[in-house]
């Protein structure tokens, strides 16, 4: 047999098993999907955004080797979320088309098949810049792992997403992620000031020149550690994550994502210790002025302090819970 049919043969019976395995996947309902159906999702975007990035000419991202265990479902969710709109952006960066706003999930449970739901979406986004420069789909296909955790779809998840933001015309800037922190301290605040009303909220750190985005990364991961340790008053499962390599090669895009996790963890956490829809519209933050790493840092290490400020008020209140028992 010539190479040119073993190769159509090749092709066939890779299209033949992708069909296959879709079909079946199809007929899944929400609460069928497993991690596993859900990594292989994400791996078949990766797969495409690699394509895309050949395209492109542009070499592919280091690697950030980061462990990452005990992930929830709503936190890969939302991941997820992030990974939609890098990939909207940047079909919008190439074709100046945008896609529906990312689905959002209004339940308290978030399981594996609403995630499966934003990567469909997301892989949209990516066919949509796939069908503008012509780019030939992935022939490879992933492989199905039935050991496969959440903790793999997460951190699959942020592969991709730092793979998308070496993609975009213009990359996450630290400006960018200034204002993600200025969301996530605006909602701290206004928690502890509406279920604290004597609280006296801590002040501004010191300006510390030079700081890089691996600064920033270490100190919202110490934010995190804070948080694990507040969720533990309800016996929550939040995520733990680390890593071997200090010199992680850190961009503001990663950082973007890790605060993304924090506020999102803030928030479930803020509907497990009080009564009431906390679900608030705040005003839209304004975008700030260009801003570097160490402005990023400083406000970084407010939070820090805000968060710390609220492991202490909580403390306080459950003692006294304890002693009206």
């Amino acid at each position: 047999m010539g190479k040119r049919k073993k190769l159509q043969l090749f092709l066939g019976w890779v299209l033949l098993f992708e069909t296959l395995t879709s079909s079946a996947w199809a007929d899944l309902s929400r609460e069928q999907v497993e991690p596993k159906h859900v990594f292989v999702q994400a791996q078949r975007i990766q797969n495409e955004i690699a394509q895309i990035r050949n395209e492109m000419g542009k070499a592919k991202p280091p690697f950030l080797d980061i462990f990452v265990t005990k992930a929830e479902p709503r936190e890969v969710f939302f991941q997820a979320i992030t990974l939609y709109q890098k990939a909207d952006r940047l079909c919008f960066d190439h074709t100046r088309d945008t896609g529906p706003i990312p689905p959002k999930v209004n339940r308290e449970n978030i399981i594996p098949g609403d995630v499966l739901e934003v990567l469909k979406q997301a892989m949209t986004r990516v066919n949509c810049l796939s069908r503008h420069w012509e780019i030939p789909k992935s022939l490879r296909q992933p492989i199905v792992n039935p050991f496969t955790v959440s903790g793999d779809v997460f951190r699959k998840i942020l592969e991709i997403n730092r793979d998308l933001n070496f993609l975009l015309d213009i990359p996450y800037s630290p400006t960018t992620v200034y204002r993600r922190v200025q969301e996530t301290i605006k909602h701290l605040e206004t928690l502890l000031l509406r279920n604290y009303p004597d609280v006296d909220l801590p002040e501004l750190p010191e300006f510390v020149q030079e700081k890089q985005p691996r600064d920033v990364y270490f100190q919202i991961q110490k934010n995190l550690t804070i948080l694990q340790q507040i969720s533990r008053f309800r016996g929550i499962a939040v995520l733990e994550f680390y890593y071997e390599d200090e010199q992680l090669p850190v961009s503001p895009g990663d950082v973007y994502d890790l605060v993304s996790l924090l506020l999102s963890e803030i928030k479930h956490l803020e509907k497990n210790f009080y009564s009431g829809n906390y679900e608030e519209a705040f005003r839209k933050i304004p975008f700030p002025d260009r801003k570097f790493p160490s402005h990023v840092f400083q406000k970084a290490v407010y939070l820090e302090r805000l968060l710390s400020q609220w492991e202490f008020e909580l403390q306080n209140s459950l003692n006294w819970e304890f002693e009206l028992e």
